[in-house]
């Protein structure tokens, strides 16, 4: 027997110009959306446009970091780990997903996607993609050149200061007051939520919503914010093409929505305070469609309902595991049993714990640690009352 060598070509797949066009009309929103059939209107004959008025639709938090991907990511398989964590955004600018999660969502090691993270850090303004309020405050002080060692400790104890103010910071970090004082000037300079200059709500206003919920409480599209597309019968293909396209688009984004909308009805209504635990990858099983689908429409597309002006990622909340709570009614629980606690006797990571498995809440004392420091919620040795 001999051993040979061969090489053989290697297929790789690769996107062509009509899905990739598709793709792009998934990642608009209605105005963006208007604004390229314009365009392909000017220059496509037999193709005509009823278009509503999207003259001073700003760019939407989502829309301005999926617009950066290109600027600091050059790997395109990177590309994707930074697209999941775009979907992950919240209004504030914050992950709503920890780096664990995305990485999982699209396939990657948490390695990757912690060398992706940092890179879309880098995105201004800083702050963004931050994962907790002391990370982003941290960004912007780095992104200044004043992250100083002092305000790294400040930043370090953060939580302390609702409960013993500056003096309780400066005996943790065996800093002085009056530096510990100085560190949290510099910090009140920072904006805590860089996300909301792209989703407050006199710019939400600003800017048609893309889908609305009727009096009949059925889902449509906002007829003031899609544009009407018209093709002659005698136009060439590509005409023909785009509006197939769009028909495709526009099912798609409906399919979806419905999905989000009719699982966090209640919510939506006002029967309940907090969102049922949901996954893009549930709705992805349910509507027939890949989980990056519903990543893009989720982060472009906006919704008017009972609760206000907000995007469709908005409404996904992360399962805790063994549970049908979320970890949005976790957090919530936690707050309210500390709320409520005996200040002289505070109650510990364990003890609340234990009062929450009686509540369907199934969760270790490390987790309700994890969930309560993510709130900014002290210990309950910092809590305890000195009276």
């Amino acid at each position: 027997m001999k051993t040979t060598l061969q090489t053989a070509p290697k297929i790789r797949p690769t996107l062509g110009p009509v899905l990739l066009q598709a793709i792009g009309y998934l990642e608009m929103s209605n105005a963006a959306l208007a604004a390229a059939l314009r365009r392909e209107a000017d220059q496509v004959p037999g193709l005509s446009l009823d278009m509503p008025n999207t003259a001073t639709a700003p760019t939407s938090l989502f829309q301005h970091a999926t617009d950066q991907i290109g600027l600091v990511i050059s790997d395109p398989r990177h590309r994707k780990i930074a697209q999941a964590f775009v979907g992950a955004l919240e209004p504030t600018g914050w992950l709503g997903s920890t780096v664990e999660e995305v990485a999982a969502s699209v396939g990657f090691d948490v390695a990757t996607a912690e060398k992706t993270l940092n890179d879309l850090q880098q995105i201004e303004p800083a702050g963004l993609f931050a994962t907790c309020l002391a990370d982003c405050l941290r960004l912007q002080m780095a992104e200044r050149d004043l992250l100083t060692p002092a305000v790294e400790a400040v930043l370090t104890h953060l939580d302390l200061m609702t409960i013993d103010g500056p003096a309780g910071i400066a005996q943790a970090t065996d800093l002085e007051k009056h530096e510990v004082i100085d560190a949290l000037a510099l910090l009140r300079q920072c904006d805590p939520k860089p996300g909301l200059q792209f989703a407050a709500p006199e710019l939400a206003q600003a800017r048609p919503h893309d889908l609305e919920l009727g009096a009949d409480g059925k889902l449509r599209f906002n007829p003031d914010s899609l544009p009407q597309l018209y093709v002659d019968d005698a136009a060439p293909s590509r005409a023909h093409r785009i509006a197939t396209l769009l028909e495709h688009r526009n099912r798609l984004v409906l399919d979806v929505a419905n999905e989000i909308v009719e699982h966090q009805r209640d919510w939506i209504d006002g029967r309940e305070d907090v969102l049922r635990p949901l996954r893009r990858f549930d709705v992805a099983r349910k509507s027939g469609v890949h989980e990056s689908t519903v990543s893009r429409i989720a982060a472009t597309m906006s919704l008017k309902s009972p609760r206000g002006v907000h995007t469709l990622a908005c409404l996904f909340a992360r399962p805790l595991s063994d549970s049908t709570q979320s970890h949005d009614a976790l957090r919530r629980k936690i707050a309210e049993l500390i709320e409520n606690e005996d200040r002289k006797r505070p109650l510990s990571d364990e003890l609340i714990a234990k009062q929450l498995r009686f509540q369907g809440f199934s969760v270790a004392r490390r987790g309700i640690a994890r969930h309560r420091a993510k709130a900014g919620i002290a210990a309950a040795s910092a809590r305890r009352s000195r009276a």
